[in-house]
Parts: C-alpha cells; structure tokens; sequence
C-alpha cells in the first residue's frame, strides 16, 4: 500500500478452491542516516494480490517480503564518520501453490525470489561523501502463507549465499567472502528460482548458479533443494546439473537472453528441469534446449538430453517445461532456426509420453514422425519490439490438462514498441474458433441497413470494417472479442459483395 510503483515479473497461480493469485516486484522507498548524509534509495520488495472472482477484482496487493537499507557506522583515525551503507532488493519471483504436507486437504502459497544485498563503503574527498567498492551478495529465499496470501511468514535460505565485487578486507578481517583476500574479485551470483510441489506435499526448489566464473560465461550448475515442512527449512542443496554457459546476448541478436532453469513436478512425483545452454560437441551453436530428470525426489539427476532435434547453428532460448495431469511432459522455447540470418524466431513445441526418455509426434497411419513442431505461423523480429531489439522480456510459459495444452510467449509481429504495446502470444493444441461475421439481412437491395455482429475476435481491440475492399468503419470489440455495428449497403454491381473484418 505505501509503495510507489509495480515494477513487473509477474507469476500467476491458482489453489483448489479457484482462487487466483499474482506476484509482482513492487517499488518502495526507505530513508537512512549516515553521519552528515541523509538520504532515501528506492527498494525491490515481493507483493501478491488475490482475486476470488476469476480476475475481475483484485484485493490491495500485500507485501511478502521487504527490501531494505541499514547502515554501520565507524569513526576513523582523524575522528570522521566513516562506515557502510547495505541496501538489499529482492527480484525475480516465483510462485507455486502446493498441499500442506501437515495437513493435505489445505493449500500453501510459496513464493521464491533472489535475494541481492549490496554493500558499500562510505568515502569522503574533503568533505564530499560518495559510494565506493561495492560488494553484492546473492541469497535464493522462500516465503510461506497459509492463509491464501493475507499473511507471510519469515524469509527462509534456500540456497547459500554467494558474492560478486571488490573486497579490501585486511588479512584476517572476519568477512563473508569466497576465495578472496586483498583486492581480490568474486563474481558469483545465483538467480530465477523455480518452484514445483509435489502430492504429499514436499516442494522443490530449483536455480542458477553462475560459479566462480561470473554469470554468462564457462561453467554453470543448477542448484537444488526440498522442504517437506512447508517451507520453515530446507535441505542442503545439491547440484542437479553442470552446463556450459550460453552468452548473455546471442551473437546473432541483441536481446538479453538467460539460461535460467524451468522446473516441473510429474503426478508420480518425477521432476523435470529444462535450460539453455552451450552442446559440448558444437562449439557454434550459441544454444541448445537440454532436459535433466530425477525419479528420487531430486536426490539424484540424469545427464542432460537434448531436446531440440534441428541440424542448424541456430540458437534455442528460453524453454519452459510443465507436466500435465496424464504424466505427459510439455516443453516450448523460441527457436531460430527458420530464419536465415539468425535474428527472429518462432515458437517451437514437442511432448514426451515416457517421462522425457524420447520427444516427438508420431502419426502410425502416415508412418510419419517428427522430434517437434512449430507453433508459430509468422515469425518475431527483436527489433520491431524494443528499441535496438535489447529485450522481448525474459519468459515463455505454459500449461497443460489432459485435454489440451496452453502457451504463451512475446509475440512482435506487429512491431508495437514497449511492454505495454507488445503483443502476447497465444496457442493451444486444440484449434481456435474463427471470427465469424452476421449479417442481418444477408441479402438485399443496396441502400437499405444492413445490422453485423462479429464474434470470435481479440477481445478489447480495434476492428476494421471493410466493404468491397472499402474500409467503411472502425469499431472496438468488447471484452468477450464481440461486436456489432449497422452500415447502409452501398451501391455496387450485381451480385454478391464482400465483407470482411481485421483486428488490430
């Protein structure tokens, strides 16, 4: 309620009773005081709203975790205020909604986020103060409410916490620190954690870890760990995978591009960890889709299977992974492999029925089988989505039932700039209805009033209204993707005249 502003990533989940709930960085403002400098800094806190009417309305969102600024003070030896300023933003969240492993037939609302907390020496040039020497510390966290998200409870450690910055520590100085001393550099982060629940309730959590070598860049491990009391403490993180990192923006595109893991829990209890990375056999291609499995709860991982089957240099990027209800494994990623020069992309899918040993579609009658499928039918241009083409954001997602399979992505097919313009991509196995157009009457004699009803169409968006080629009216269809109009039927030759509608 006191914070200043939404900042974005937003999780969506739903408990057993229908209830929907979303998380979102919000931005706030704390204030310190350090000897003569007196200051505010803006701070990166977790909120979650909650709609009980499907979406229609939203309560007040309520925070669940909290930034901070603190500060330490020390005189030196001329007797001036010296000290440190630590302020702590918390990013990336993610949300799941699982069984109370104490009691099932009540929901837990989890939420994960990193956790950066950065340290800073206060320097004075005269009597001039400024920020020096940096030190950030990441922290993969966990908060738990039992009370469908009006309450959380305390941040708890997931992961350890790990560093990257310049530290001057003397010799001995008792310092959190990672294989450094004097003047020496860390630069490890961990970061997107993923969360996944399983029927007797234990949750699992999954993340990046950069290692030692910086992040985009050598090796990377995917940390993980479980909770089976409902989030109050974890178990000591293992390595669920090693991968060679790909770059932080691919060689043939400008957009900032993660490998950050996706993760999802099969009804058997079978997990499921998808990324992009670097072959170790191709040293061109920027980034290939892999699938890591365990079958014990995460105590154990397979190596890697590659899940893209292309023959091409074209990178994969941002793959997502859910199970449905029937076991069946889903896995979408932007692929870029149908284009030439390597820049836009297109939205692959495949599926796999036997818990990921093998991907594909078979049609038996056909003798027809492929390893995936585009999703797609026109492609996405960075460019034509963010100045530059520097960002398309940074997730895909998907769901799936028994029935059918959901996906959504950053569609820039239309080459509107900016997050509140561009466009969201939707596709489900099930083919969409098409606009249909009503005509009453449908047929006549020129002149007269013809009434026409569109259904099947964007919903909220704008509607051109063509006659014989003629844009005749500029409509907007309403929530539902509906509208109606009424036209006088203009002269035209004998014989039928056509009518046609576009959204925007």
């Amino acid at each position: 309620r006191d914070d200043i502003s939404g900042a974005g990533d937003p999780v969506v989940a739903f408990d057993r009773d229908g209830n929907v709930f979303i998380s979102m960085i919000s931005i706030g403002v704390r204030e310190f005081v350090l000897g003569s400098i007196s200051s505010q800094v803006a701070v990166m806190n977790m909120a979650v709203a909650t709609s009980y009417d499907g979406g229609l309305t939203w309560t007040e969102p309520q925070l669940a975790a909290s930034g901070a600024v603190s500060t330490v003070s020390n005189i030196d030896a001329e007797g001036k205020e010296r000290g440190t300023i630590t302020t702590v933003d918390l990013d990336k969240p993610w949300m799941i909604v699982g069984p109370d492993p104490e009691d099932p037939d009540k929901d837990i609302l989890y939420l994960s986020y990193t956790e950066f907390e950065q340290t800073s020496s206060v320097l004075y040039a005269d009597e001039l103060a400024f920020l020096s020497n940096p030190f950030l510390g990441t922290q993969i966290k966990v908060v738990a409410s039992r009370d469908g998200g009006q309450t959380w409870g305390p941040p708890v450690a997931v992961s350890e916490q790990v560093f990257a910055g310049f530290s001057l520590a003397a010799p001995g100085q008792d310092t959190a620190q990672q294989q450094t001393g004097v003047g020496s550099f860390a630069s490890r982060v961990v970061q997107g954690s993923q969360l996944a629940t399983l029927s007797d309730g234990t949750l699992a959590v999954s993340w990046y870890d950069s290692t030692d070598d910086g992040n985009d860049t050598g090796l990377a491990t995917v940390g993980f760990s479980t909770s089976t009391d409902g989030g109050t403490s974890f178990s000591r993180p293992i390595v669920a995978a090693t991968y060679r990192e790909a770059p932080y923006r691919l060689r043939t595109a400008n957009f900032r591009y993660g490998a950050l893991p996706s993760m999802a829990a099969g009804p058997g209890g079978e997990l499921y960890i998808v990324q992009a990375s670097r072959s170790i056999e191709d040293s061109v291609d920027d980034s290939d889709v892999f699938l890591y499995r365990s079958f014990d709860t995460g105590e154990s991982w397979d190596p890697g299977i590659q899940v893209n089957q292309d023959d091409t240099d074209a990178s994969q990027f941002f793959p997502q992974v859910t199970v449905g209800p029937d076991g069946i494994v889903h896995i979408m990623w932007g692929d870029q492999r149908d284009d030439p020069t390597r820049l836009k992309y297109h939205i692959y899918y495949t599926q796999s029925t036997d818990q990921g040993a093998t991907f594909g579609f078979t049609l038996e009658d056909q003798g027809f089988t492929v390893p995936d499928t585009r999703v797609t039918d026109f492609p996405s241009n960075p460019m034509k989505g963010f100045p530059g083409g520097r960002f398309i954001g940074d997730y895909m997602a998907l769901a799936a039932t028994e029935e059918d399979v959901f996906l959504v992505w950053p569609d820039t097919r239309l080459g509107e700039y900016g997050g509140y313009s561009q466009q969201i991509g939707f596709a489900r196995k099930t083919a969409l209805e098409p606009p249909s157009l009503f005509l009453s009457p449908p047929s006549g004699s020129a002149g007269r009033v013809v009434d026409i009803q569109g259904f099947g169409f964007q919903p909220d968006s704008g509607i051109q209204l063509y006659v014989s080629g003629v844009i005749t009216a500029q409509l907007r269809s309403d929530d539902a993707g509906q509208f109606q109009t009424s036209i006088y039927m203009p002269l035209t030759g004998e014989g039928p005249t056509e009518i046609r509608a576009f959204d925007d």
